[in-house]
């Protein structure tokens, strides 16, 4: 079985000049950990 992971990245309020710089990097940085720890179920 293949799946595959889709994210909607919110930004939280109270927004600055880095609030979507930050909520972009957070999210890559799951992705990333997620794919280094490689499928759950084999």
């Amino acid at each position: 079985m293949k799946f595959a992971l889709f994210y909607e990245i919110p930004v939280a309020r109270p927004w600055d000049k880095k609030s979507e710089w930050r909520a972009f990097k957070n999210t890559l940085e799951q992705a990333v950990r997620g794919d280094e720890a490689g499928p759950a179920f084999n």
